[in-house]
């Protein structure tokens, strides 16, 4: 709790892994169905392509990591800068086809699965006996964004619609309007990250400051 770059370590993968816990999870499809004019099981559909990217995304940034220590601020701070883009061409740019937004689906999920790095970083940066304890900090802090940026989102979207948002059945009659101004969210916790980053230690810098590099894997 008295580690600065813990604090900054867990937001970042936050930001990052809000992706899937408050924009799948949540409010994607909804937005896509309206947005694009899809039915419900081809909007998951297309959500479901950022579980892909995160799949290979995740073991290839680490090995990118393991491999080239170099990159390591290259991509903590040029992927969510890339993810922030592609976010911004789904909220805002019309007339996709299903195929182009699932394939910018599953960039998206590639370029945000480097949330995997905080979890080496929140290794190095521990003390041996501490590892456990920093390593579940992090994991506290990424799943912690949901109960923040899903009712925030919600509140918005009730703050910027008319009180009869909600019909009497309980379908949500959000426009895409509304939906542009909440989800804007998304993109400024990417871009948040991408500022993070800078900040963030790298491995050269772990290893100056006594860290263990021994397992740069774990």
């Amino acid at each position: 709790f008295k580690n600065k770059v813990a604090w900054l370590n867990g937001i970042y993968a936050g930001c990052m892994f809000s992706i899937v816990t408050v924009f799948v999870a949540l409010w994607g499809v909804p937005f896509i169905q309206l947005a694009y004019q899809l039915n419900l099981a081809d909007a998951t559909m297309v959500c479901d392509a950022v579980f892909v990217g995160v799949a290979l995304g995740g073991p290839l940034v680490g090995w990118l990591d393991a491999c080239y220590p170099t990159v390591r601020r290259l991509l903590l701070v040029a992927l969510p800068a890339v993810a922030m883009m592609i976010v911004l061409a789904i909220l805002y740019v019309p007339h996709q086809s299903m195929l182009d937004l699932s394939v910018n689906m599953f960039f998206l999920g590639l370029f945000v699965s480097n949330y995997v790095l905080n979890f080496i970083i929140g290794n190095q940066i521990a003390e041996p006996h501490t590892r456990g304890a920093s390593v579940g900090f992090v994991n506290m802090l990424s799943v912690g964004m949901a109960p923040l940026l899903q009712p925030l989102i919600g509140w918005l979207l009730d703050f910027v619609s008319p009180a009869h948002a909600v019909a009497p059945t309980g379908q949500l009659n959000y426009t895409l309007h509304e939906y542009h101004i909440a989800l804007s969210l998304i993109p400024l916790c990417l871009l948040g990250a991408a500022i993070i980053g800078f900040f963030l230690p790298t491995p050269e810098k772990t290893e100056a400051d006594g860290g263990d590099l021994a397992d740069p894997m774990v």
